[in-house]
């Protein structure tokens, strides 16, 4: 009984070390922290004014950066933003495109969801595929934009 004890308190001990004491929450890089930082304020834009080029241009960056975080957040930006010109808004579709071959499966949905919201019908070829993914979230997201569409 007393191993039992023991072999729960180091559990639970070790836990707490990996996550932060009492904080309840994965520990976060104070590198992910800025990046969260910097792409909520793009988020929190939605639509009310249209991206400038250099929070365009940032977007772009985040759009393949190593965390699959931010990855999404970027894409949700770009979902709910608002666009300079049809310059920006062709670029935005392309690089969200390029998304639907992410590794991580919930960028790819993200991505299914912001080409759904930016209305980029261009995108069938590219989304096709993706009623074939590994990953069942993936493929409804795939039929859900493409019954949007009318397919």
């Amino acid at each position: 009984m007393v191993m039992i004890i023991v072999f729960i308190f180091a559990l639970y001990w070790t836990q707490r070390q990996k996550h932060g004491a009492g904080s309840g929450q994965w520990h976060l890089s104070p590198e992910y922290m800025v990046k969260r930082d910097l792409v909520s304020a793009l988020q929190d834009l939605r639509g009310k004014r249209p991206f400038s080029q250099q929070e365009f241009n940032l977007l772009q960056k985040l759009l393949t950066d190593s965390d699959w975080r931010i990855r999404c957040r970027a894409l949700d930006a770009l979902r709910y933003g608002k666009f300079q010109n049809q310059e920006q808004y062709e670029k935005a579709v392309k690089a969200t495109i390029k998304c639907l071959e992410d590794k991580e499966w919930v960028v790819r949905s993200y991505a299914l969801r912001t080409l759904a919201g930016l209305s980029a019908k261009e995108a069938i070829p590219f989304i096709l595929p993706l009623l074939n993914d590994p990953k069942p979230e993936v493929r409804e997201d795939a039929k859900t934009v493409l019954k949007k569409w009318g397919y």
